[in-house]
């Protein structure tokens, strides 16, 4: 009786080991910030997203930055409350070309950043003292350009494209995104 009383303290300490370190995991477990040294919240990175235009059978025409999804077009159909980006026509839009219909409240600005200068910066506050203003709804795209999105959510966000195979074969590019 002992030994199982033993087995069975033994077993409930682990399972509350595990409830108390296990995470909740969601969608957005990938955006917490971390922190640098001098306390400037580093932005987050992807690399190598992918999307393609309404020529494109197998990749998905729109992309959520905050929540690092992309949208295949019958998402775009629906409004999908989280799209930042639709890509058609070589260019990156707020509102699906193809049907007009608006599905982001995101605004864009081609920059003069280098993609030297967007792989350099690592913090939101090195982002901000840019002092970037996007105000217009749709922006062509070519290699090498850096592309500054203000999310509809408020998130600030820089998009450096790698390639490019227009009109509406499919973009490549890498962004970061200062979360909060």
């Amino acid at each position: 009786m002992k030994k199982s009383g033993f087995l069975l303290s033994v077993a409930l300490l682990l399972a509350i080991a595990c409830i108390v370190g296990c995470k909740k995991t969601d969608i957005h477990s990938s955006l917490q910030p971390k922190v640098d040294s001098v306390n400037n919240i580093t932005l987050i990175t992807y690399t190598r997203v992918k999307l393609g235009g309404s020529d494109s059978v197998t990749l998905a025409r729109g992309r959520g930055l905050a929540a690092a999804v992309s949208y295949a077009y019958k998402n775009l159909a629906g409004g999908s409350s989280s799209i930042d980006l639709i890509f058609d026509q070589g260019k990156f839009w707020n509102t699906d070309p193809l049907t007009g219909n608006a599905f982001t409240g995101g605004k864009f600005l081609v920059t003069d950043l280098t993609p030297a200068a967007f792989d350099a910066l690592n913090s939101k506050s090195a982002l901000e003292a840019y002092g970037f203003k996007a105000t217009q709804d749709a922006v062509p795209l070519s290699a090498g350009k850096v592309i500054f999105v203000h999310t509809k959510e408020g998130y600030d966000c820089l998009v450096k494209i790698i390639t490019l195979f227009p009109p509406s074969g499919s973009v490549t590019f890498d962004y970061k995104i200062a979360v909060l």
